[in-house]
């Protein structure tokens, strides 16, 4: 409704992207993130959300070129390059993603741990769940705002299936639904 009202909102137009993309709608995502872009080309999120679609839908050049696009656009601040990593990670390239997750985690301090969400996600996607678990205790220490994903974000999918993944969405007031999961909420 708020982009009927508003059809040239970059906001809005991101928010309807990002609504396909986590719903796993990624054709309908790349063609609004597209639009969104052609709104407004300097839009570093749009770009970073289209580079893990690409991602996600194995295009793995389109989703590079994007992930670069937005890497020059935020003028290669920590955090961005902390994105940087995942989408690299999601695209396949788990050299850089290495380089990016270790160069990261030389900036987790406290109190805010403001990269730990995303070290979360690249310890995730390459298969170290202990260290993914660690950072996302860290995040919620920093009360990372990213946690709002944390129950549908891709990159931390291989956690799924732990129990400190359900412990933890409990923990933090998600619903958790299905049969596997009525057996937590009621013990």
């Amino acid at each position: 409704m708020a982009l009927d009202l508003n059809p040239l909102s970059v906001q809005f137009n991101y928010q309807v992207g990002a609504i396909h993309f986590f719903s796993r709608q990624y054709d309908h995502a790349i063609e609004q993130l597209h639009a969104t872009s052609e709104l407004d080309p300097f839009f570093v999120p749009s770009h970073q959300l289209l580079a893990a679609t690409y991602a996600q839908k194995g295009m793995r050049r389109e989703a590079i070129l994007e992930i670069e696009m937005g890497l020059k656009l935020a003028n290669n601040g920590l955090r961005s390059e902390a994105v940087f990593g995942v989408l690299s990670a999601m695209a396949g390239e788990l050299v850089e993603a290495r380089r990016i997750l270790d160069k990261s985690t030389q900036e987790l301090k406290p109190p805010a741990f403001s990269l730990a969400y995303h070290c979360a996600g690249l310890h995730a996607l390459l298969g170290e769940k202990d260290e993914a678990f660690a950072c996302l205790d860290m995040a919620r220490k920093g009360r990372s705002v990213q946690l709002a994903y944390v129950a549908i974000t891709q990159e931390l999918e291989s956690l799924n299936d732990d129990l400190r993944f359900r412990e933890m969405l409990l923990s933090m007031g998600f619903p958790l639904a299905g049969p596997e999961t009525s057996s937590l909420a009621n013990g």
